[in-house]
């Protein structure tokens, strides 16, 4: 088989899903992947005691600045949190955590609602650059973001972000099934089309096709095996529409000689 046209019908989904990683990204992860490296810092801190009041604190070699309050070296009451990209927090916090009422805005995207142990609680507006809003709604354990702009995430949103089972709508139609971290598709999942075609299944990491999986491609060839950065790379077999089975060695979407 040609392998040039092999490698072109791949990178193309593989675009399509960097494409759509980043459509997850702006539209809930932006904010995510920031509260995720926020929660993760928190707990680096507490080499104070009692409580205090400070304004410019600067912590983890200045990644982060805040001005508020602080309890046994936490932040704790109100205050604002700045960091190094220019996300910031101003709200209400407990414990280190954000809870209670706050603001969270990240590359144009603000989210402002409450807050309870550093998780939203849904009772919150998520605003995105171009003024558009996007209300949460309780979907049994799970809440269920709608935009205005047709695309929908149900699962999980904690204090790491999109992280957990949850499935994630795009405005045509097709759908990614399976486990987040920080607002990417991350572990086992599915990419799957408008009808309802399995376009890959498999592991995922950083939002791309990465590690073992199946990909079906529009034509009706198969390849199984192994992914790299969203393209066919290390050892896999790929089924023609005839039945006729080639396995070989891909590099980076080229099959080696």
């Amino acid at each position: 088989m040609d392998n040039a046209r092999n490698t072109e019908h791949l990178r193309e989904p593989a675009k399509r899903k960097n494409s759509r990683k980043k459509a997850i990204h702006p539209a809930a992860a932006t904010l995510t992947v920031a509260l995720g490296l926020f929660a993760l810092a928190l707990y680096a801190l507490g080499a104070f005691g009692g409580s205090s009041s400070v304004k410019g604190k600067s912590y983890a070699d200045g990644s982060l600045t805040y001005d508020g309050l602080l309890t046994g070296g936490k932040f704790d009451g109100t205050g604002e949190l700045r960091f190094a990209d220019g996300s910031s927090y101003v709200g209400a916090f407990r414990d280190g955590r954000f809870d209670g009422e706050g603001t969270f805005t990240a590359a144009g995207w603000t989210y402002t609602g409450k807050f309870s142990k550093g998780v939203v609680t849904g009772e919150g507006t998520l605003t995105g650059p171009d003024g558009g809003k996007v209300s949460p709604e309780e979907d049994g354990e799970a809440w269920k973001f709608l935009s205005e702009d047709g695309w929908a995430y149900t699962g999980i949103w904690g204090e790491r972000g999109q992280t957990g089972e949850g499935t994630f709508l795009f405005p045509d139609g097709s759908r990614y099934e399976g486990a987040f971290l920080q607002g990417l598709a991350e572990g086992q999942g599915a990419y799957i089309s408008a009808g309802g075609q399995k376009i890959y299944e498999g592991s995922f990491a950083a939002g791309r096709y990465d590690g073992q999986g199946i990909y079906h491609s529009p034509e009706g060839w198969i390849y199984e095996g192994a992914f790299r950065y969203g393209v066919f790379d290390g050892l896999g077999v790929l089924t023609d529409t005839d039945g006729t089975k080639t396995a070989g060695i891909w590099n980076l979407g080229k099959k080696s000689n």
